[in-house]
């Protein structure tokens, strides 16, 4: 078959599938179905939403749920064990068990084959698919494990020893979870808004989306973004790690022992923090910092200007290539002996110029060292 042959072959295969869309797309408009599936065995199909899975079960006591689903899923509180779910049967069909005091809810996944488009209307509260499940409120579990593949995710005050819950494709909303061990929240694309949650430890992850962690309390905190914005709000921690590559970041009215924080591109903004040990590193964006306290605080920046207040104890040492350097400290001059440099730049420390360097070593108990490569250098004591 020669060129012309099949060039000739694929413009009439692409006036098909354009004049198969533009009538799918007005059989939508006259009632039709808006869920179209592209299947390589069958062809085009059109998916009727009438078509559902739909149930209402009464369950046997559990204490361990396991649910892998494509839908929405929410937990909520009752006086009852129960499942119900409605879920068009395009999404997959439902099955579920209690084994050994264990709820497994699965959710069978759509044939590789298939490729689903939706005309982006918006739907009605019948068509929405949804998973619901019921526990009493004294129910604790020994294990939370959730996977959705496509939906949100929505947790209501719950206790469990360890909860794993991950999504692909969704958000994830979660108030009130409390487990014994770990809490694990992994995303691949969506926002995560998690509140008044307590655990040993706490892992969040989020490829591409924001996070916002409120009322947290544990003893190790990591939080790993890829590209979003990350916001925490009273989270009281031992250790507290933050790694965002590209994304703002707000932590306010916090406390941890030990805060390291490493941000590749992003402003960094902190209200209200006590931390013991902080190692901070923000290569391109800003940092700003108010009514913060340390005990040895490390701060490396490469591009961007930084501006500190507080209380700053024990050694404090701030780098930076390019950018200025704004420190108000609440501790007077005497509390400190200093260092400060800056190869292209002024230095001012309390309203008194100086060139190149400015140095105080008088056997103070507190110490700040301060270099800067390109950038002007502003300090003020008490």
């Amino acid at each position: 078959m020669n060129k012309k042959v099949r060039k000739r072959i694929a413009i009439i295969a692409i006036g098909m599938i354009c004049a198969g869309s533009i009538m799918t797309y007005s059989g939508y408009l006259l009632g039709g179905s808006k869920d179209i599936s592209l299947n390589i065995k069958d062809g085009l199909v059109i998916n009727n939403s009438k078509e559902r899975y739909k149930e209402t079960i009464s369950l046997e006591e559990f204490n361990s749920i396991e649910v892998e689903c494509n839908s929405n899923i929410e937990f909520l509180k009752s006086d009852k064990y129960e499942l119900e779910f409605d879920v068009p049967q395009s999404s997959g069909k439902i099955s579920y068990s209690v084994k050994d005091k264990k709820l497994i809810i699965k959710q069978s996944v759509q044939s590789k084959n298939n490729f689903n488009i939706n005309l982006g209307f918006e739907e009605n509260n019948q068509d929405k698919s949804y998973i619901k499940i019921y526990a009493p409120k004294e129910m604790k579990s020994k294990e939370l494990k959730i996977t959705s593949r496509f939906g949100n995710i929505n947790v209501c005050p719950t206790e469990s020893d360890v909860a794993d819950i991950n999504s692909y494709f969704g958000n994830i909303t979660v108030d009130g979870l409390e487990a014994s061990s770990t809490i694990n929240m992994n995303m691949n694309n969506g926002k995560l808004n998690a509140s008044n949650i307590k655990a040993q430890n706490i892992n969040v992850s989020n490829k591409y989306g924001g996070v916002k962690l409120e009322n947290v309390n544990c003893n190790g905190l990591d939080v790993t973004l890829n590209n979003g914005k990350y916001i925490g709000n009273n989270v009281f921690t031992k250790n507290y790690t933050l790694k965002n590559s590209y994304g703002n970041n707000d932590l306010s009215n916090s406390k941890s022992e030990i805060l390291n924080i490493d941000i590749k591109n992003g402003e960094l903004k902190i209200d209200s923090m006590n931390s013991g040990n902080a190692n901070i590193v923000n290569n391109y964006g800003k940092v700003y910092a108010n009514e913060v306290q340390t005990n040895d605080l490390k701060m490396n920046l490469t591009n961007g200007n930084a501006e500190i207040n507080g209380e700053f104890k024990g050694t404090s040492e701030i780098n930076s290539k390019y950018g200025n350097v704004l420190i108000n400290t609440s501790l007077n001059k005497e509390d400190y002996d200093y260092d400060i440099k800056s190869d292209f730049g002024k230095i001012k420390i309390n309203d008194k110029q100086y060139e190149k360097q400015a140095e105080r070593n008088e056997g103070s108990s507190n110490i700040l060292k301060v270099k800067l490569n390109n950038g002007d250098v502003n300090l003020s004591f008490k």
